[in-house]
């Protein structure tokens, strides 16, 4: 899942860096409104992990109070951990630009990320496989255990982890936006590569 909506998002600031912008009043509603829309994709979330972002651990804590309070399910009973290499993708030299030439970058550094060109970044940024190198071993291990597994975290990160996991195209995954609290659900049986994409922001791949 992604984050709730935050202040640099609405003034469109490329905000990668923890700590990061706190969710707006629009982000909180956001992710309260989430946690009861995950009560009705799966009614056996076992762990919530998150990044180490202020924005990722504010909507973590409301997704799961407002999950735990749908189901009947006593508060402080799902586990919620933090994990650094959950973060976004650096934005590098970027970060904290507003003007159209640095968007410009991000989506063409994007587009990069979804045709599988691993070593695409930003100006002084991360790569695409630097952050699978961080997010893959999290995604493995937690598929190893039973149930379903929530991680809250942020939308250039989630498409590529996907985008390298599954079996997700680039073209699907360049038309369908991942908004605030939109969710990637995966079937993670078999390799990381050989994954399977359940939905992606509530899109089915080969459904349209």
């Amino acid at each position: 899942m992604r984050h709730g909506r935050t202040f640099a998002n609405a003034a469109k600031v490329l905000d990668t860096r923890p700590p990061g912008a706190e969710l707006s009043v629009i982000g909180r509603t956001q992710a309260d409104d989430a946690g009861r829309s995950l009560a009705t994709l799966s009614r056996d979330i076992r762990t919530v992990t998150c990044s180490i972002a202020i924005r990722t651990q504010q909507t973590a804590v409301a997704v799961l109070k407002s999950y735990e309070e749908t189901l009947g399910i006593a508060p402080g009973t799902i586990p919620l951990s933090i994990n650094a290499d959950l973060r976004e993708i650096d934005a590098g030299s970027i970060e904290g630009n507003t003007d159209s030439h640095s968007h410009d970058l991000y989506t063409h550094a994007l587009h990069g990320w979804m045709n599988g060109d691993r070593s695409a970044a930003m100006p002084d940024g991360e790569t695409a496989g630097q952050v699978v190198e961080r997010m893959r071993p999290i995604l493995e291990e937690l598929a190893t255990h039973d149930g379903d597994h929530l991680i809250v975290s942020h939308g250039a990160a989630m498409r590529i982890v996907t985008r390298f996991g599954t079996n997700v195209t680039a073209d699907f995954a360049l038309q369908h936006y991942i908004d605030n609290t939109s969710t990637i659900v995966i079937d993670p049986t078999g390799e990381y590569g050989q994954w399977k994409l359940i939905t992606w922001a509530g899109a089915e791949l080969g459904a349209e």
